[in-house]
């Protein structure tokens, strides 16, 4: 049975809906929803219309299901807004070749952590970092976590990841290269360097103009996340 189908039945449903318990109207709803942002392959803005339209016709059905959606139907809600906000790669996210990114990634991430950088040929849609961008970055990885996975190409490097073009940009507090490496950027990750040599995000960085203290503080970070993730994978192995 295809998704309208099913929506036409519980419309016909509606006054049994009302009184069914919430088990069964998830169950319903989750045979007609569709996937969240942070479940995407690929997060679009026509991917996020399309489902957030979908989630409205739910929500319309009547008021326990629209009780239902209404947490996920403010993610789609949101996750549009921050698409449109931070809108220079939209353009290139719409289509599927001829990207300066990683196609399976969700650009917004990238495009603040450009804002205000030093390097020449890094593109934003905003010129000044504040704290509502730094609020921003927040948002946009615990709504579309597959961000932190965007690739781009950087001073004649390619492969590079976005944590790299965040702890390049001396105007992104430590805090925030903190919170990305918190939730799922690696530190080990490599680059490709315009020698087409593999190096890590701080050997490169060493290599340039990046101020010592950054430096310094940034390898401290860099080291604690390495140890965490040791301590976790031997507590797995050990299972």
């Amino acid at each position: 049975m295809d998704s309208f189908s099913l929506e036409i039945i519980l419309k016909d449903l509606t006054f049994q809906a009302s009184s069914a318990p919430s088990e069964i109207l998830n169950t319903c709803i989750e045979l007609i929803e569709p996937p969240a942002p942070k479940d995407m392959a690929r997060v679009t803005q026509a991917k996020i219309r399309k489902n957030g339209r979908k989630f409205l016709n739910i929500a319309l059905v009547n008021k326990c299901f629209s009780d239902l959606v209404s947490e996920k139907l403010g993610v789609i809600r949101t996750v549009g807004l921050l698409m449109n906000k931070y809108c220079y790669y939209n353009e290139d996210n719409e289509r599927s070749i001829g990207k300066r990114y990683d196609s399976m990634a969700h650009p917004q991430l990238l495009d603040a952590v450009c804002t205000q950088h030093k390097y020449k040929l890094t593109f934003s849609t905003f010129h000044t970092y504040d704290a509502s961008i730094d609020d921003d970055i927040r948002q946009i990885v615990t709504l579309t976590p597959q961000s932190i996975n965007c690739l781009t190409e950087l001073r004649c490097r390619t492969e590079v990841p976005v944590l790299y073009v965040a702890c390049a940009n001396e105007s992104i507090p430590l805090s925030t290269i903190n919170f990305l490496l918190e939730n799922g950027a690696d530190p080990e990750q490599e680059i490709l360097d315009n020698q087409a040599k593999r190096k890590t995000i701080l050997a490169d960085l060493e290599e340039n103009d990046l101020d010592q203290i950054r430096l310094d503080a940034l390898k401290e970070l860099f080291q604690k996340h390495r140890n965490k993730n040791s301590v976790q994978v031997e507590e797995i192995e050990e299972i």
